[in-house]
């Protein structure tokens, strides 16, 4: 795998506004429902409701130990 390179970015905390833009993305077929019969429907109530059962997880923040 390649080094990544480009400019840098700043992250900043998940706020209520970034939802109807997460679940936009969720809901686009060209990228998300590729193979599927029916279009996805998330919300925006959705996608908090999964990330705060995410906040809780133990596994939080953990990709891989490789």
């Amino acid at each position: 795998m390649g080094t990544l390179s480009g400019e840098l970015v700043r992250l900043r905390a998940m706020k209520d506004e970034d939802l109807q833009y997460f679940a936009s993305l969720k809901n686009d077929m060209r990228t998300q429902a590729a193979g599927r019969r029916d279009p996805p429907c998330f919300t925006a109530t959705f996608m908090k409701e999964r990330h705060e059962k995410t906040l809780g997880s133990p596994m939080k923040g953990l990709w891989s130990k490789l």
